[in-house]
């Protein structure tokens, strides 16, 4: 069955390959014999309609520290969320609407980690984007699309998970008034590893911390 899927992973640099090796147990030569594993396990659960290329499930591996019985847990958390919170995930084209959100600056990813093998850096601005315009489930909704995008094509997120900085700034009633459960269940996706979070309402300050 798995000819069907794509079997190309991406090459890590140096320095990922050596912090997935050393803190996450990632050894080259098992990878395709445990995502066989993983498809052979989704192939029986009639419940879970579940992505398979190779790059997709060693990003699920990688955030689990390889451990196969906390990846399908992962796999099935990440599907199940799909369910529960449909709004925030029904809808993934990219259109007018999802790009003007972005260009608020309201959802910033640095394009550059701190080092090498560091967190990718996330900033949210919820203050950025206006209340009156867009509703807080539809900036999430952007939000989770990003996600998936880091799922398949961010290694330094993948590997060392994020660390999120959340500036309160401008944040007035009408963005309270919004901020209900939908903002807490789209920060406890499966998909991704935080490794810190910062708030506050000065300007972001840089913010690092080791993985425990």
């Amino acid at each position: 069955m798995s000819e069907a899927y794509s079997n190309s992973i991406r090459s890590l640099s140096p320095e990922l390959a050596k912090k997935a090796h050393d803190e996450l147990g990632e050894i080259p030569d098992r990878i395709d014999e445990d995502i066989e594993t993983l498809r052979t396990w989704i192939s029986k659960q009639p419940h879970l309609k579940a992505r398979q290329d190779a790059q997709f499930l060693v990003a699920f591996l990688r955030g689990c520290k390889y451990s196969l019985e906390k990846t399908k847990l992962k796999l099935d958390n990440f599907y199940a969320m799909r369910g529960a919170v449909p709004e925030l995930y029904k809808n993934r084209i990219v259109g007018e609407k999802q790009l003007s959100i972005l260009d608020t600056g309201c959802l910033l990813r640095l394009p550059q980690p701190l080092q090498a093998d560091g967190p990718r850096i996330h900033i949210s601005r919820y203050g950025q984007y206006d209340s009156k315009k867009y509703s807080i489930a539809e900036v999430v909704q952007v939000n989770t699309m990003l996600g998936e995008i880091q799922i398949r094509e961010d290694d330094n997120a993948m590997i060392s998970g994020f660390v999120e900085i959340i500036d309160m700034k401008g944040v007035g009633a009408g963005h309270l008034f919004q901020f209900d459960a939908v903002l807490g269940a789209a920060q406890k996706d499966p998909g991704l590893r935080a490794q810190d979070s910062g708030l506050g309402t000065r300007d972001p300050v840089e913010q690092d911390r080791e993985s425990g």
